[in-house]
This record gives C-alpha cells, sequence and structure tokens, in this order.
C-alpha cells in the first residue's frame, strides 16, 4: 500500500486526494495534517511514501521545514497558486516536483 501524507490547511483537500486515489482501489492510504504537530505525528507514526505541500499555507511550509530541520521529512511535492510568487523559497525546499495550480 503506497501510503500519501497531505499537509494542507484547506477544508477538503485530503478528502478530495481520498477520493480520486479510491477509483484506484485500496492500493492507497490517504493522510492529512494541517500543521507541524500533526504532521510530525503522522510522519512518525505513518512513514508516508510521498507527502504533498500546499505552497498556498504559511503553517504548511513552516511544518515541512520544521520537518526538514528534524531529518524526518519524506519526499514530497509542492502544489498551489502561489508558486511562482514564493519560486525563491519553494527551490530551497527542494521538492521532488512543484504543481502550478489555475
Amino acid at each position: 500500500m503506497f501510503r500519501l501524507l497531505i499537509l494542507d490547511e484547506t477544508p477538503g483537500a485530503g478528502l478530495f486526494f481520498r477520493e480520486i486515489l479510491e477509483l484506484d482501489g485500496d492500493r492507497f492510504d490517504v493522510r492529512t495534517a494541517e500543521e507541524k504537530t500533526a504532521a510530525e505525528m503522522s510522519v512518525k507514526e505513518e512513514k508516508p511514501d510521498l507527502m504533498i505541500v500546499s505552497a498556498d499555507s504559511e503553517k504548511c511550509l513552516s511544518a515541512l521545514k520544521s520537518l526538514q530541520q528534524k531529518k524526518i521529512c519524506p519526499p514530497f511535492v509542492i502544489i498551489g497558486k502561489s508558486i511562482d510568487e514564493k519560486q525563491a523559497e519553494i527551490k530551497k525546499l527542494k521538492a521532488i516536483d512543484e504543481i502550478k495550480l489555475p
């Protein structure tokens, strides 16, 4: 089973990904976190294979940086509308990919 952590404070973001991925059967376990403490607990307990992080949330970006500083950060993708405005900051985070939303 592939474990995915959605780090986003947008209501429904986790549900959106869960509904899409459930169409592929029971191959995905989708978890959500909205801030640093929840993200750290999920990473330690669930050991996600991939994390999707909102570029539009300062709380989520702060949580991501904390995971990186503690050296417990799984591979991650940055997603959001504000990628262009935050390009310098996002480059430093070293995501495996970026997805710009319209």
